[in-house]
C-alpha cells in the first residue's frame, strides 16, 4: 500500500494504465480517440490531470495536432495512431500495449520503492540512533559523570575534548546543511525549477550506483519503445528521437539523438549506440532479428525486465551507500564517545572511593592518635 501510494505520487501527470485500458475499452466500442478521450473516465484520476485532460480534449476539437496532445498524456502511440493502418496494427492494438506498457512501467515503480524502502527506512533509523547517541544519551552520561566527580576537580581531559569535538561536529553538520539548502535554493531562483532538475538529472550520471540507475533506466524505456513501435512498423530513427524527447538525463538525450542521426546516416544498429551509455547488445541482437521479419516481442519484454532489474538493484546500492557513509561516522563517533564516557565514569567513580578511603583512614588515625 505504500509504495503503491509513493509511485503513485511519482509517476507525475500521465494517464495511468487503468485510463488507458478503459480508453481502449471505448475506442473497441466505436468511438473515435477524441470522443474516447472526452468520454473517459475521470473520478480516478487527479484534479490536475483532469483539467489538462479536458483541455486538451478541447484543442484536439479545435484541429490541434493529434501528436502533440498524445505526448502531453504520457501515451506512446502517437506515431502508432497515425500509421496504424498501413501497417496492419489497428488503434485498439495500439492503446492496449500501451496500457500494457504503462502497467509494466508502474509495475516496475512499484517494485523499485518496495524493495529500496526497507533499506531507506533502515538507514533513516540507524541515523536517528547515531543522532541521538551524539546528542542525547552520551552528553547525559558526560553529566552524570561530571557529577560524580569531587567538587573541585575536572572534567577529564579526553572527556572534555570529546565533548568540544561534538559540538564542533554538530555545528559543522548545520553549516552543510545550511550551505545546500541555499544552493538548492539560489539555483532554483536563478535557473528555474524545471532547468535545475536537469541539472539534478546530469549530476546522477557522475555518481556511483546512481549512474547505473540512469543507465538501465533509459535503457529500459527504449526497449519498450521499440517494442511496441516497430511493431507498428515505425523506423528506429524515429523511435529514437521521440524517446530523446522523452529523456529526463540530458547527456542521454543527447545520445539518442546521435544514434537516430547515425541510423539515417546509413549505420547499423550495431553501431548506432556504439561508445554512449546506451550501448547493450540486446538491442543489436533483437534489431536483427526484427530485420530478418521476426516478431522478437517476448525478447523485447525480457530485455526491457532485465534492465529495470539492473537499475532497481543500483538504486539499492545508491541508497546502501549513502546510509554507511552517513551512518559509519555517526556510529564511529558515537561508540568512541560512549566509551570515552564509560571509562572516565568509571574512573570517576574510582578515585571517589579512593577518596572516601583516605578520608576514612585519617579519621581512624585521628581516633588512634586522640586515644593516646
Amino acid at each position: 500500500m505504500i509504495a503503491e501510494r509513493i509511485a503513485a505520487s511519482t509517476q507525475g501527470l500521465r494517464l495511468p494504465a487503468q485510463a488507458v485500458q478503459s480508453l481502449a475499452d471505448l475506442i473497441a466500442a466505436g468511438y473515435g480517440l477524441v470522443e474516447a478521450l472526452d468520454a473517459l473516465p475521470r473520478s480516478s484520476l487527479p484534479e490536475r490531470l483532469r483539467g489538462i485532460l479536458d483541455h486538451e480534449v478541447k484543442a484536439l476539437r479545435h484541429g490541434a495536432p493529434v501528436d502533440d496532445t498524445l505526448d502531453k498524456l504520457g501515451l506512446e502511440i502517437t506515431l502508432i495512431a497515425t500509421r496504424g493502418a498501413k501497417s496492419g496494427t489497428s488503434l485498439v492494438q495500439a492503446v492496449k500495449s500501451d496500457a500494457e506498457r504503462l502497467k509494466a512501467d508502474e509495475e516496475a515503480r512499484r517494485t523499485a520503492i518496495t524493495r529500496v524502502l526497507p533499506f531507506a527506512v533502515i538507514a533513516l533509523i540507524f541515523a536517528a540512533l547515531g543522532l541521538y547517541m551524539s546528542l542525547i544519551m552520551v552528553p547525559a552520561q558526560i553529566a552524570d559523570v561530571n557529577r560524580m566527580i569531587p567538587s573541585g576537580d575536572r572534567l577529564p581531559q579526553a572527556l572534555e575534548n570529546f565533548e568540544a569535538y561534538r559540538n564542533r561536529l554538530a555545528l559543522g553538520a548545520l553549516s552543510v546543511v545550511l550551505t545546500i539548502g541555499g544552493w538548492i535554493a539560489f539555483n532554483i531562483g536563478w535557473m528555474g525549477p524545471d532547468q535545475f532538475r536537469l541539472l539534478l538529472h546530469s549530476i546522477r550520471l557522475y555518481v556511483p550506483f546512481l549512474r547505473a540507475h540512469a543507465r538501465h533506466s533509459a535503457r529500459a524505456r527504449l526497449v519498450e519503445a521499440l517494442r511496441h513501435e516497430q511493431t507498428a512498423g515505425i523506423a528506429a530513427n524515429v523511435t529514437l528521437r521521440r524517446a530523446a524527447s522523452r529523456e529526463p538525463v540530458p547527456r542521454l538525450r543527447d545520445e539518442l539523438e546521435l544514434a537516430a542521426k547515425r541510423l539515417e546516416a546509413g549505420d547499423p544498429w550495431a553501431s548506432s549506440l556504439r561508445g554512449t551509455l546506451l550501448e547493450t547488445p540486446f538491442l543489436v541482437d533483437l534489431n536483427a532479428l526484427a530485420s530478418r521479419g521476426a516478431k522478437p516481442d517476448e525478447g523485447w519484454k525480457a530485455a526491457a525486465a532485465l534492465h529495470r532489474d539492473g537499475a532497481i538493484t543500483a538504486l539499492r546500492r545508491a541508497v546502501l551507500a549513502g546510509a554507511v557513509i552517513v551512518i559509519t561516522p555517526i556510529s564511529m563517533y558515537s561508540m568512541s564517545l560512549l566509551q570515552a564516557a564509560t571509562v572516565a565514569g568509571s574512573v570517576a567513580e574510582l578515585e571517589k572511593v579512593r577518596r572516601d578511603m583516605d578520608r576514612i583512614q585519617v579519621e581512624i588515625q585521628s581516633a588512634i592518635d586522640s586515644a593516646n
